[in-house]
């Protein structure tokens, strides 16, 4: 499914935001749901959130032919299931993507059978699945339409609040009651066996530290179980779990395509900022007239690295010589420059190759008046553009940009 490990994990974050709020409409949890959600989104992406409902279109797009009254699509709950809340997100080609969240008063393993029986039936079949470490996630698409697939996920969740840890410090038994914010808890403490027991040997940030937990503390108790040894600590932290009365998270991740996606008018954004670092680089490989609307760039210890996405209202021809002629103008060699279809790429280094990229050229697919302009370099740590070696090496490979008629369109770099 389309991005979904960060829907997933964005949404996760959101359902917690949205149940703190209880249901209620708090005005914080929901915008603080709402940029979590737009998280990787473009500007001109629809967040709706919905604490304790279900969007109001849902059932209308899960069924947009209106020819099965009788017998909807329908995304159903399972039984005893708690409403917590939802969300819709709305690309501007139309692409529905509906977070459906809620808990059931049950242990996981049940949850998670029940769930798969749900929808491995019809109108739905499961088709993929993974289970690890207490989380089951099943993909299921519709059996009626290919233009309806999904997710659920199934999640146990902390049935208590806090739980208590019994230390021996000084000779002397002390309580210790620490908050707990998952399933199976962390002390935020390293332990070794000694002196009969488990102690505490050093100590980071964490619920331990903030209850009281000290370095040279001899560990007693965890949730009442004894503590022997350190696989006695994993045992007890596990079984805080295990409690009367289980919780479980139940969230359903519905993407839904448009038969006839929506295809909106190009609206060019504001220029994006070209990093500092790159003006010791290659700076020229920045054009006049052109405009960057995506930039991703890293520097570290082994090197730094550029990636650009440019648009210019030039021919793709002019562009394509324009970049020829600065390249050979900075003394750089043309490695390789190839055609395929209406692109072109343009690789160049330097005498020493301590700086290397390319330069692609092709038509923008989303509004073709523009020339895109994909850009990545690469340069070796200290390298500067004021004092790199003048010499032009001879080309390893240089071929002649000739578009070949007929053949494929290449398609377009794209920087995060």
């Amino acid at each position: 499914m389309y991005r979904w490990s960060l829907l997933l994990a964005a949404v996760a974050a959101a359902v917690l935001v949205v149940a703190c709020g209880g249901g209620g409409g708090d005005d914080n949890a929901t915008k603080i749901s709402d940029r979590v959600l737009r998280l990787g989104e473009g500007v001109g992406t629809e967040v709706e959130i919905f604490p304790g409902k279900v969007p109001d279109n849902l059932k209308d797009l899960l069924n947009p032919d209106k020819t099965s009254k009788d017998d909807p699509v329908e995304l159903t709950p399972l039984p005893n299931a708690k409403l917590v809340g939802s969300a819709r997100v709305t690309r501007v080609d139309g692409l529905h993507t509906f977070f459906l969240m809620y808990e059931v008063k049950q242990d996981e393993p049940a949850v998670s059978e029940a769930a798969r029986g749900l929808f491995d039936e019809t109108p739905w079949q499961i088709v993929g699945g993974q289970s690890s470490d207490g989380v089951t996630a099943y993909r299921f698409q519709s059996t009626r339409s290919s233009d309806l697939v999904g997710t659920v996920v199934v999640q146990p969740l902390a049935s208590t609040e806090t739980f208590e840890v019994v230390i021996s410090r000084g000779g002397k038994e002390k309580k210790l009651t620490l908050h707990r914010h998952a399933f199976t808890p962390v002390l935020g403490a390293e332990l070794d066996e000694r002196e009969g027991g488990v102690v505490v040997s050093r100590l980071g940030a964490g619920e331990g530290s903030n209850a009281g937990l000290q370095e040279g503390d001899r560990v007693v108790k965890i949730g009442g179980k004894s503590i022997d040894n350190l696989a006695s600590v994993s045992d007890a932290l596990r079984q805080l779990g295990d409690g009367k009365d289980p919780v479980t998270s139940v969230m359903y991740v519905m993407q839904i395509s448009p038969a006839n996606p929506i295809v909106s008018p190009y609206v060019l954004p504001d220029p994006r900022p070209i990093p500092r670092s790159f003006g010791n680089v290659a700076p020229y490989l920045v054009l006049d007239r052109t405009i960057p609307i995506a930039v991703q760039w890293s520097v570290e210890a082994q090197g730094s690295t550029y990636q650009f996405v440019l648009l210019s209202e030039a021919t793709l021809t002019d562009v394509a010589d324009n970049y020829r002629n600065v390249l050979k103008r900075q003394n750089l060699a043309i490695t390789s420059d190839a055609a395929q279809g209406t692109g072109t790429t343009i690789e160049f280094s330097t005498p020493d190759n301590s700086m290397q990229g390319s330069v692609e050229v092709d038509s923008f697919v989303q509004d073709d008046h523009y020339t895109q302009i994909s850009i990545t370099v690469q340069a070796e740590p200290g390298f500067s553009n004021a004092t790199r070696p003048q010499t032009t090496p001879t080309p390893r490979a240089t071929a002649t940009a000739t578009a070949t008629a007929g053949a494929a369109t290449a398609t377009p770099t794209r920087t995060p």
